[in-house]
């Protein structure tokens, strides 16, 4: 009897406490997004206003503030989200609104006051949540005071904007509220599974045998590539010595039949090479030599490689040089793969007209673009780039070979590496590659 007590109080302690405790957590991960959404939105705001401040510095050494107040206006009809723009200076020890948009105040208010004062004293932005209006909406802002410096680092003016955060509320009090649904649905799962006497157990077994058929379906897949990688190259090898009538000369048309064999060969063992990568890559097998790689050279060897082939479709490659070499930190051979397929794939996906290599420093980190004036793709074609086996299907890159890996591969050597890779494209425009990678 003191036995079925003690379960009968276990299970009951299970029953009250999961649920409590999943209340608790959900409540506190509310109050904790919502706090870092807003320092997300407060610092957002003070970029926007430090933008604004900067673009004015020229008028307002001009004293052109009717500009101003014209490009104040222009703004706000342009960012709905910003209101009550407007410019500060002190002028005699006080203060006055020299230029502002239409909805901002005519006069300065103690707290506004006592805002530019600290801004022009201690020289940094200041930022506060006010109550505004947008659309004839309540709302709430972060309204940031930021000050315009002159070339001497002195404070001559103060730009104000209040940034709206009407969308952004509106979102976090839908999700606020998904959450809780979320959280009762969870509480009566819980309940309810509870009260079938704990079997989630079953549920985890299944999970840790699912896992290991995927682990077992990507071992299976790494032996397989990797069996097929040497026959493979046995195959093209015999077929180029042939070729290369290193045994017996060969007619025409049986040199035209091996020709198609060997492409469609390195077409199998490209894929194969692909595949390998990429199950190296998900089991965290890949090295990296990290070290200090001039990416320069590398890029520079590239291009005279492919600079023949391009030729052959009447296409220019043209590598813009920095002025002395950059150094990036990486791994020498991903390097080299990374810029060996951007470029390859720039000059298949050009008909006509020219491929573009430039290098530039950007802070910590050295940036390389690789832009052509190919077929270029569509918005939904960026978005499913850099998936495994996707590659653009439409009528002219029908006869453009690849396996759809390649991307999705040098993407995460470029990760790995601290880095990242960027594309923009316009159909019919052409494509451009950013990689950013750490500078040595």
């Amino acid at each position: 009897m003191k036995k079925e007590k003690l379960e009968i109080f276990y299970s009951v302690t299970i029953i009250i406490s999961i649920p409590l405790l999943l209340a608790v957590n959900t409540i506190y991960l509310i109050r904790t997004t919502r706090s870092a959404y807003n320092s997300e939105l407060r610092t957002k705001a003070d970029v926007v206003n430090a933008v604004l401040a900067e673009s004015f510095r020229a008028e307002i050494e001009g004293d052109s503030f009717t500009k101003i107040s014209s490009q104040l206006n222009a703004i706000q009809k342009q960012q709905t989200d910003i209101t009550q723009a407007m410019l500060v200076q002190r002028q005699n020890g006080n203060y006055f609104i020299v230029s502002r948009a239409n909805d901002a105040p005519t006069t300065l208010s103690p707290g506004t006051e006592m805002q530019t004062k600290i801004v022009y004293e201690r020289k940094v932005p200041v930022s506060k949540l006010i109550n505004t209006t947008v659309n004839r909406q309540a709302t709430q802002g972060w309204n940031v005071a930021t000050p315009v410096f002159d070339a001497n680092n002195n404070v001559m003016a103060v730009s104000f904007s209040t940034i709206a955060i009407t969308r952004a509320q509106a979102i976090i009090n839908k999700a606020f509220t998904q959450s809780f649904v979320i959280m009762l649905i969870s509480i009566v799962v819980i309940v309810v599974l509870l009260f079938r006497h704990f079997r989630l157990v079953g549920y985890i077994q299944l999970l840790a045998r699912q896992r290991e058929i995927n682990q077992t379906m990507s071992d299976f897949l790494s032996v397989a590539t990797h069996e097929l990688k040497a026959p493979t190259s046995i195959i093209k090898g015999y077929i180029a010595n042939v070729m290369d009538d290193t045994t017996s000369p060969i007619s025409d048309g049986i040199r035209e039949q091996l020709q198609v064999a060997l492409l469609q060969t390195e077409r199998l063992n490209n894929l194969v090479k692909d595949l390998l990568n990429v199950s190296r890559v998900e089991q965290g097998r890949v090295q990296y030599n990290i070290e200090s790689v001039d990416s320069t050279n590398i890029i520079d060897v590239i291009v005279q490689t492919f600079t023949p082939i391009a030729n052959e479709k009447g296409l220019t490659v043209s590598f813009t040089k920095p002025a002395q070499p950059l150094f990036v930190k990486a791994d020498a051979g991903r390097v080299q793969e990374i810029f060996t397929n951007l470029i390859d794939n720039a000059i298949k996906y050009t008909p006509e007209g020219s491929v573009f290599i430039t290098q530039s420093i950007n802070g910590p980190t050295i940036i390389t673009s690789i832009r052509d004036t190919g077929l270029g793709m569509s918005t939904e074609n960026r978005k499913r780039l850099f998936q495994r086996f996707y590659r653009i299907q439409n009528e002219q890159t029908k006869n453009i070979s690849g396996t759809g890996l390649g991307l999705w591969i040098i993407k995460q050597y470029i990760e790995a590496m601290g880095g990242k890779i960027n594309v923009a494209s316009k159909e019919g425009e052409g494509t451009e590659f950013t990689v950013t990678l750490p500078m040595m």
